[in-house]
């Protein structure tokens, strides 16, 4: 790592800072610049502070190395490019960030000014280590996962909250506390606590659809106290339950379903409340839209298309299908020749007794048929679904005609 110290040291020589104002990171969208205190002793605890924050960046090990090796193994490599700028004058609560240069470079900003308020309060170096795992582990989560530093910043709501969820969920987990994830006491009772908040929180998040209310979940997705941050928390003590199952695999497999869906994933069953009902309504309205628009490339979305899958069972003859492969043929074959009802279009369904089986990422849609022109008999309809990457798709479907009565 490559250490650019010019303002800490000219600071620290009692020289004005004012110059470096026009720097990139004071003029990053977000960031700004804000004179610094020359009260010699707040000069004299920058001065402690950069001799000790110097040492722990030439001798860096990262926390929960054993994490870092399996997550990403080229640590080392990456690391090497990266930049650590020590600087003082921004304003709060500013102390560490990552930024990247205009040219894409990563740079790691570290403002010392703002750290004098650590010291005499707690061990500086196990800070400074702390925070230097944390930043230097958003620095490789860019590097392994693809677009995720861009949609960090996304206008897309769910994506914007699903980077910045596995992003702070990864970085808090390997430095939480500074110590080895098998050193913490996860299931104490003020971290269940926080688990809880956190987890309805991001519950609430994930269905907010006023465009001010979503802007506020983001900011308090990531700012404000530590434990408050509720991204952050239902992030890393979702990966925790991770490590909890499977050991340090189980976070190699979050890593590689990658930040799609991770939001969703950080609450699991808690998504089994009121709302749980209008989201796979929705679902159904939008799959039954497509028959009825004959829109054959909007259906094949609701299916795994990737591998194929999908059983079938008609309450028509001969109408059995095992793969997803024969549904889509049956299903143009009727759309392009099938019989039309009396009113010259695929036959509009009347949906009654709607119930919903849900756990984790799978999902069990249980509810009534009936076809407007002749509504009875019933048809006794079934749809399981399995969430993949955040969306939800049809995997088996059971409709039969109910006995008459």
């Amino acid at each position: 790592m490559k250490i650019n110290a010019d303002i800490v040291r000219d600071y620290i020589e009692g020289k004005s800072i004012i110059s470096y104002s026009d720097k990139w990171f004071f003029n990053t969208q977000g960031y700004s610049y804000a004179e610094p205190s020359y009260e010699s002793d707040h000069i004299e605890s920058v001065r402690r502070i950069y001799t000790q924050i110097k040492d722990s960046i030439d001798n860096f090990i990262p926390c929960n190395l054993k994490i870092w090796d399996a997550l990403f193994p080229n640590w080392k490599e990456i690391l090497d490019s990266v930049i650590i700028n020590l600087i003082i004058g921004y304003p709060e609560p500013n102390d560490a960030t990552v930024l990247k240069e205009p040219d894409g470079q990563n740079n790691v900003i570290l403002d010392l000014g703002l750290w004098t308020k650590y010291e005499g309060k707690c061990d500086i170096t196990g800070v400074i280590h702390n925070l230097l795992t944390h930043e230097l582990c958003h620095v490789c989560i860019g590097k392994t996962i693809k677009d995720i530093d861009a949609d960090i910043e996304s206008s897309d709501y769910i994506i914007n909250l699903d980077a910045n969820t596995f992003h702070e969920g990864f970085a808090h987990l390997v430095s939480y506390d500074d110590k080895d994830i098998d050193m913490v006491q996860w299931d104490s009772e003020s971290l269940q606590k926080v688990k809880a908040k956190s987890k309805s929180m991001m519950r609430s998040a994930l269905f907010a659809t006023d465009s001010l209310e979503q802007k506020k979940y983001l900011y308090d997705a990531i700012y404000g106290n530590y434990y408050d941050k509720y991204a952050c928390m239902c992030g890393m003590l979702y990966l925790v339950d991770c490590w909890k199952a499977k050991g340090i695999l189980g976070l190699e497999e979050e890593m590689k379903k990658g930040y799609q869906g991770f939001s969703k994933r950080t609450i699991g069953e808690a998504l089994q409340d009121k709302h749980t009902e209008k989201l796979f309504k929705d679902f159904l309205n939008a799959y039954n839209e497509c028959f009825y628009k004959k829109d054959l490339a909007s259906l094949k979305e609701f299916y795994d298309t990737n591998d194929n899958i999908l059983i079938y069972f008609d309450n028509h003859k001969n109408n059995d299908t095992y793969s997803l492969e024969e549904h889509l043929k049956l299903i143009s074959d009727f759309f392009n020749n099938g019989k039309l009802t009396e009113v010259g279009e695929v036959e509009p369904l009347i949906i009654e007794n709607f119930n919903v089986f849900h756990k984790g990422e799978a999902a069990c849609l249980c509810f009534l048929s009936r076809y407007k022109s002749f509504p009875v008999p019933a048809v006794r309809s079934t749809l399981y679904l399995e969430c993949t990457n955040g969306i939800w798709k049809v995997m088996h479907a059971h409709f039969s005609f109910e006995p008459e009565k």
